[in-house]
């Protein structure tokens, strides 16, 4: 049987997928999200087409707590030096695990509007065929849903 997981079909009860295949990718888009202790979902599940979700009437929100306590290895403090934060043009979104590089590394698309930006050079890596940069190991605003940014002077001056 085949499910969508993380925008690629996974075959469950398969003699070619090792029986961690599917736990192990599970963990792995777990971490991309927010802890919960940061940001919590009224409910935990979404229905999958918009007319489903019309006809459920279910209420959503968030319960939202920015300061919580955490750990540097919960929450990564991220010190993009010189270059300082980069963020979409248009929507002034942040990076985070779910754009995409494009055109070599050279550019990067935003996920909340789309919009294809410029990646400067002093961020520039090298990116594989699918997009995956050299260096996403180290990067890790590009594999964590929740990290500090450290602004620079100009930055936090806005």
């Amino acid at each position: 049987q085949e499910r969508p997981l993380n925008g690629r079909p996974v075959t469950t009860n398969s003699p070619l997928l090792p029986p961690t295949s599917v736990e192990g990718e599970l963990e792995r888009i777990q971490h991309l999200q927010c802890p919960d202790k940061f940001l919590q979902m009224t409910i935990k599940s979404f229905p999958n087409t918009t007319s489903l979700l019309s006809r459920t009437g279910l209420p959503s929100g968030f319960i939202v707590h920015p300061f919580a306590e955490s750990t540097p290895e919960e929450v990564p403090l991220i010190d993009m030096g010189e270059a300082g934060v980069i963020r979409c043009e248009k929507c002034k979104g942040y990076l985070n695990p779910f754009i995409r590089f494009s055109d070599m590394g050279i550019k990067w698309r935003c996920c909340l509007c789309q919009n294809l930006n410029p990646v400067s050079p002093a961020y520039f890596a090298k990116v594989d065929t699918f997009g995956r940069r050299s260096d996403l190991d180290v990067r890790k605003e590009l594999t964590h849903g929740c990290v500090d940014f450290l602004g620079t002077e100009e930055y936090r001056l806005k």
